[in-house]
């Protein structure tokens, strides 16, 4: 499966998550963790398969600086992605 997130650098409470190859029945975790390694979001998604887009509505407006989108899939695949918030 592949990931990407868009806008970056991000404004505000919501981030847009694109995903592609993604297998029938996956199940993965969001986790996003802001520079001192503190979890800012959490969230559990089962997104349809093939390829789809959805967005993270985030509870608070981020801080600006960089922070790391982790994505773990059931099968115990990890990625990170880095975010940028201005």
């Amino acid at each position: 499966a592949g990931f990407a997130i868009y806008p970056n650098p991000a404004t505000g409470k919501q981030v847009n998550v694109q995903l592609s190859g993604i297998e029938a029945g996956a199940v993965y975790e969001l986790s996003l963790y802001d520079a001192a390694g503190k979890l800012v979001h959490i969230e559990k998604i089962k997104p349809v398969a093939g390829n789809s887009t959805l967005s993270l509505r985030l509870k608070n407006e981020l801080a600006a600086g960089t922070y790391r989108l982790q994505v773990a899939g059931d099968k115990k695949e990890t990625t990170s992605l880095s975010l940028i918030v201005q």
